[in-house]
């Protein structure tokens, strides 16, 4: 005869469980009694073992990153004028997690060397603009025989003044030069 339970059907005889249910029984999945007084199969769910599934991960917790100190400037780009930049950096010594963030700028930058233009130049994106008789990035050299306008000026104004007067001739205060075309009168 067959007894059915928990959907599952099982073979019984009066010797007991056939061999293809003991099958199950071996495997551990189902157990089958056969009473002494009676030549019933009752079918017993015997526990399961059951799968564990792995505890979920924890929360997330946000580890934002870690940088470093700020390395010195370096060498500005440019000796004079209007261009010159200085960098400077650091990095990242500990990552951030899936969670967290790193929005640390890495560089930085300045200005520097900001005109030092010699001798009353004028100073532009990568250097200087030299007056008559000056040379050089930053108009440092010149061809000073002693009669060269520029270096005589006590002040930017009179040398602006006097550059933008090519080929007249101006009177000025005493002590100052007069200047006409290229060379002091």
């Amino acid at each position: 005869f067959l007894a059915f339970t928990n959907k599952k059907l099982i073979a019984c005889s009066d010797k007991g469980i056939l061999d293809h249910a003991c099958s199950k029984v071996l495997a551990g999945v189902w157990l089958c009694i056969v009473m002494l007084f009676s030549e019933t199969c009752y079918a017993f769910w015997s526990r399961r073992r059951r799968r564990r599934r792995p505890a979920p991960p924890p929360p997330c917790v946000p580890r934002n990153c870690v940088v470093s100190h700020w390395s010195n400037y370096g060498s500005c780009s440019y000796p004079c004028g209007n261009g010159g930049v200085q960098w400077r950096s650091r990095h990242v010594t500990i990552s951030q997690n899936h969670c967290g963030s790193c929005s640390y700028h890495m560089r930085e930058s300045k200005r520097c060397n900001i005109g030092l233009c010699a001798n009353y130049g004028r100073p532009h994106s990568s250097g200087c603009y030299c007056r008559l008789g000056y040379t050089g990035t930053c108009c440092k050299a010149g061809d000073v025989d002693g009669d060269v306008v520029g270096h005589r000026f006590a002040s930017p104004a009179i040398a602006e003044l006097v550059d933008s007067l090519t080929g007249a001739v101006v009177l000025l205060p005493v002590g100052l030069v007069v200047y006409s075309g290229e060379r002091a009168v």
